[in-house]
């Protein structure tokens, strides 16, 4: 991996960074510039200017209809318009308009678009309904100029709803709406990241970039507070929140104050993205200047809300203190604090002393302490029975997420207790995001926030990126959010009322959309995936330990005041490669995973590295690594056997190699060679061999099994040519073919075997959709159509209501053509085959349509989400639509739960595949390769019967259910049966040679449409069915129930359909 070319990406920024300034009067004392240049900026939400205009408007009647920002004229009273900022953004609006009278401009402001309107949604906690808006006059015709008053900045929004107020027939022209940014007030470049993370998975990458300006937006000016108490209308922020020109707080639009918990996630997450720390100093600041110097108590909030009495916030300041000098060593901050620091430990300590069993003299040490209060946690809350943390020392059942993931991240437990909490939490999972049981219905990303970190201490990283993409993934992809920044929290039906009944009086408006304790990812992501993160102040120490899952690449940064850390890793088929850089100076250890189950060999600069390795779990960790010894930038590679050759990096690299084999004792040894001949091999015995007698053993061996399969071959060819059993005739025509049944010709490991003969896999390698291109060979399982292509492209006028070829007329695809052809991905493939014997009659293979894989994605997630099911009347539903349409992901089980289902022989198998391919919107297609010489009236027969057998079944059982008949009958059914049929007996040429190419394309509204093509690429388009019922049931006759025609094509797609929805919808 090559870190890019820094001087181009600073002078990129150059233009921004000139153009932009900071908050008004504001000294500008944060970065100019990235530390990190590169391509991964693109996902940077924050503006390029510090004053901006909207992106769309619509209007409120039309959400949906969008227009570009434009002049836009109001017409009457009552009328209004939309402005869509396309992202969270807060400050002060300024408006150019003019009028042909009097009147009143009124001004509203949401997050979401949930509360578009005359009404802004709710901010100022006095709970009296909604904020309200702005208004300004006007009092007679011309043009107008209206900014609002900087008491009534709004700190968060997306949507600026402006509308008119008039008695008489007034128009209202807008000419120009802005805002000026007033969040991150001291930066002059708002895109001066310090940290970046970039991977392979588009949405883990959104993901971090939504916490780190959910941060941004949450680092707000001093005096721009929420004012408490709570105005009796509207809203006013222009409270007092400390000392100097910039303060971190819990939210963009609310509460707009200090809060220490919230910091417990926010500043780790700031760090390694943001960078500047200042805002992190004057919020600490503040809590110790309003502690109690009584009693050591800190505050639960900052002023001018200033709550109290709580024990668990006292404590987050202090965590808060902790993280704050780990990133900054601000020696100076520490001295003036330290005091304080030992007053609020003496303050918690006394509560903790009789858990801790020290009632009397306390211990010399806090570590002693911490040691006695986690025996006493473990004997006291532990539940045996469960396997997790109780919510404290009674007989309750209550088992909380943030306990049990404090309990994982902070080290409480031991291993065993660890892995049996890790799998406990996923009981809470939803499809969009874990519930917390102390606060039932509600899904806290803040929670969620050190659930992911807790499963990344233990090892479970699986787990924590599932969370990460269905709790973080559903708000990102939720048109209703803003789409940039990360959300307070939500119920588990998929709405935004979170804590509606539980301190928030019913006002569903009133959770904020920017809320930096959920910004958990951002830091996990870096600290934990790419795995560097800084182990003493300022990173004079650090460990790099990644956990790869199922990332291809991942890469990551930050800076501290001792210079530049970054880490980068990438995988490849034998192994994986590390680069990382540290500043001089600092030393660190490395914890690299196995590739195999064998001890690594490792290598820096070509020496081999043997002594103070330690293995355990895997993993290969170095004994510390001073930088004095090595360069300021380094390199780890994995390989198998092979040294590879490094790259020429643009700085002094060392370098890191890492392979699979066992490590040998010398430590001056560089060479990949085996061990010396003086080894014995175990598997060999220890008496002489006779190599006379080994090769004539051998030669024997090799006679009988030749003799053996020329017997056999022999014996085969004859039985077929005599046609003993009759399937010469069959293959000619006859109406009574005899399929497969595959039922018990499974491999060892229980996965069904192919149908092709002994000598070819058993289970293709079938493509992976992500990264499927044109041009990749698929094996099939047979010599005789031995490759199935990943990619297909089919005619786009396939789609059109009328075609411009006839039936039986000559085709031709115009290769490279993107406009006039669509791309197919190959899902899954396998072989047609009849009799006892297996014959072969042709390869088959389904494809989808590139486009309409997220619509695939979100119909499979709904389906196994929320399975459909048989009610009363025979109408197949989905239980609970809200959350089967919220969630954009699935977990493990639910994924195993969705293989069974399509797997299914029974009614539910029926169902589910009906219901992921009736609706409109699912472009998909099945491509057919004779194996051996047949004809269409075969081919077309054997459809028939599928069509006609699944009808029937289909129909008795929707008689049986509603007492009337089913959907597969009537006279229209009859005539699509007939048109069916017709494709195939009115064609020029009957026979289907070996080796020819017969593609069932199924269109967005059901229309089957059927195509040829020959060896030599000439092809014929042979006509369409309309009638969406009949490629249905023959889509159905390959993948839904018992008696299916491949079922070794079946279980391949269903593998195919894996992998599809081991991402979120929207991410293949």
């Amino acid at each position: 991996m090559r870190w890019p070319n820094v001087l181009s990406g600073v002078l990129a920024l150059l233009p921004f960074s000139a153009a932009q300034s900071c908050w008004r009067d504001t000294t500008c004392s944060g970065p100019t510039d990235t530390a990190f240049p590169g391509p991964w900026e693109e996902n940077i939400f924050a503006p390029s200017s510090r004053t901006l205009n909207p992106e769309k408007l619509f209007l409120i009647s039309q959400p949906s209809k969008t227009a570009d920002y434009a002049p836009f004229a109001l017409h009457g009273n009552g009328s209004l318009v939309v402005y869509d900022f396309g992202k969270e953004v807060g400050g002060i609006v300024s408006v150019n308009f003019s009028s042909t009278g009097s009147g009143a401009l009124g001004v509203a402001f949401t997050e979401a678009k949930n509360w578009i309107g005359e009404w802004s949604d709710s901010s100022n906690g006095g709970f009296k309904g909604p904020d309200g808006a702005l208004y300004g006059n006007f009092t007679e015709a011309g043009s107008h100029y209206y900014v609002m008053p900087d008491k009534y900045l709004r700190g968060g929004f997306r949507y600026l709803t402006l509308f008119l107020i008039t008695s008489g027939n007034v128009s209202a022209h807008i000419e120009d709406v802005s805002l000026e940014i007033g969040f991150q007030p001291t930066w002059s470049n708002l895109k001066a990241y310090q940290g970046y993370f970039h991977s392979d998975d588009d949405l883990l990458n959104k993901i971090w970039y939504t916490g780190a300006y959910t941060l941004q937006t949450n680092e707000v000016p001093t005096d721009t507070g929420r004012q408490i108490p709570a105005v009796a209308v509207g809203w006013a922020n222009n409270a007092t929140l400390g000392y100097g020109d910039t303060i971190i707080v819990d939210g963009a639009k609310r509460d707009r104050a200090v809060w220490p918990g919230d910091m417990g996630i926010a500043v780790p997450s700031a760090f390694v993205s943001l960078g500047n720390l200042e805002s992190v100093r004057n919020a600490l600041q503040i809590m110790y200047d309003t502690q109690n110097n009584s009693t050591g108590a800190f505050d639960e909030s900052g002023p001018p809300l200033s709550q109290k009495d709580s024990d668990t916030y006292h404590m987050w300041t202090m965590v808060g203190t902790y993280n704050y000098m780990l990133f900054t060593n601000d020696s100076d901050f520490l001295e003036t604090n330290w005091a304080g620091y030992q007053r609020a430990m003496d303050y918690i300590y006394g509560k903790l002393a009789t858990w801790a069993g020290d009632s009397g003299d306390l211990s010399d040490t806090w570590t002693s302490r911490a040691a006695k209060l986690r025996e006493a946690i473990n004997e006291y809350c532990w539940d045996e029975a469960y396997g997790a943390f109780k919510d404290n020392a009674t007989d309750t059942t209550l088992h909380p997420q943030d306990a049990n993931s404090m309990a994982l991240l902070f080290g409480v437990v031991d291993d065993d207790r660890a892995a049996s909490i890790s799998e406990r939490l996923t009981d809470n999972w939803t499809p969009i995001g874990a519930v917390a049981p102390e606060l039932p219905e509600n899904i806290s990303p803040f929670i969620s926030s050190f659930e992911i970190q807790g499963h990344l201490t233990v090892g479970q990283p699986a787990r924590a990126l599932e969370l990460i993409r269905r709790s973080w993934g559903w708000y990102y992809n939720n048109p209703n959010g803003t789409q940039s920044t990360v959300i307070e929290g939500y119920l588990q039906n998929g709405t935004f009322g979170y804590r509606w009944d539980r301190g928030y009086y019913d006002d569903t408006a009133y959770v904020s959309h920017s809320h930096g304790w959920s910004s958990g990812p951002t830091s996990a992501l870096t600290n934990y995936i790419v795995g560097i993160t800084v182990t003493s102040p300022l990173g004079a120490t650090w460990r790099i330990a990644p956990q790869f899952v199922d990332l291809q690449s991942a890469e990551a940064g930050f800076t501290t005041s001792l210079g530049t850390f970054q880490a980068g890793w990438s995988r490849t088929s034998t192994g994986y490669t590390l680069d990382f850089t540290v500043p001089q100076g600092t030393k660190g250890n490395l914890t690299l995973p196995y590739i195999s189950a064998a001890k690594p060999t490792i290598q820096i600069d070509g020496t081999e590295i043997t002594r103070g390795v330690q293995y355990a779990n895997q993993t290969a960790t170095m004994p510390p690594i001073p930088t004095l010894q090595l360069r300021t930038a380094a390199r780890a590679h994995t390989s198998r056997l092979t040294r590879p050759q490094c790259l020429r990096q643009p700085q002094p690299q060392s370098r890191l190699f890492i392979t699979p084999r066992a490590i040998r004792n010398t430590s001056t040894s560089t060479s990949t060679s085996t061990s010396s001949a003086s080894t014995k091999n175990p598997l060999r015995t220890t008496s002489p061999r006779n190599r006379e007698q080994d090769l004539a053993r051998t030669k024997r061996s090799m006679l009988i099994s030749a003799s053996g399969m020329v017997l056999c071959a022999v014996g085969m060819y004859a039985v077929i040519k005599s046609d003993v059993f009759g399937l010469e005739s069959t293959t000619k025509g006859s109406d009574e073919e005899a399929t497969a049944d595959a039922e018990g010709e499974k491999n060892p490991n229980g996965a069904m075997k192919l149908d092709g003969p002994g000598g070819f896999p058993n289970t293709p390698a079938v493509t992976i959709i992500h990264g499927q291109e044109e041009g990749v060979e698929v094996e099939t399982g047979t010599s005789s159509v031995p490759y199935f292509p990943s990619v297909i492209r089919l005619p786009r006028w396939i789609e059109g209501e009328q075609t411009p070829v006839g039936s039986g007329e000559e085709i031709k695809l115009t290769e490279g053509d993107k406009e006039k052809e669509e791309e197919y991905h190959l899902l899954g493939l396998g072989i047609r085959t009849v009799s006892f014997l297996h014959l072969q009659v042709y390869v088959v293979g389904m494809y989808v349509a590139k486009s309409d894989l997220a619509e695939l994605q979100s119909r499979l997630v709904r389906t196994a989400v929320h399975p459909p099911h048989v009610e009363e009347g025979g109408e197949k539903v989905i239980a609970n639509e809200v959350g089967a349409a919220a969630a954009t992901s699935l977990v493990s089980m639910e994924r195993e739960k969705l293989r069974d289902l399509l797997l299914d022989q029974a009614e539910r198998g029926d169902e589910a595949w009906e219901g992921i391919l009736k609706e409109n919107g699912l472009r998909t297609a099945f491509r057919i390769v004779p194996t051996r010489n047949t004809d269409f009236l075969h081919l077309r027969d054997g459809w028939v019967r599928g069509i006609t057998g699944r009808a029937k079944k289909y129909n008795a059982i929707a008689s049986g259910a509603a007492g009337a008949g089913g959907e597969f009958e009537g006279e229209a059914f009859g005539e699509a049966m007939g048109v069916f049929k017709g494709l195939f007996s009115g064609a020029g040429q009957k026979n289907v040679p070996k080796g020819q190419t017969l593609v069932l394309a199924r269109g967005s509204k059901g229309q089957l449409d059927v195509l040829v093509w020959g060896d030599k690429g000439n092809g014929r388009y042979m006509g369409r069915v309309a009638d969406e019922r009949i490629s249905r049931l023959v889509w159905l006759n390959y993948l839904a129930g018992k008696n299916v025609s491949s079922e070794g094509a079946r279980r391949s797609v269903v593998d195919g359909i894996m992998g599809v929805v081991e991402r979120p919808v929207g991410t293949v």
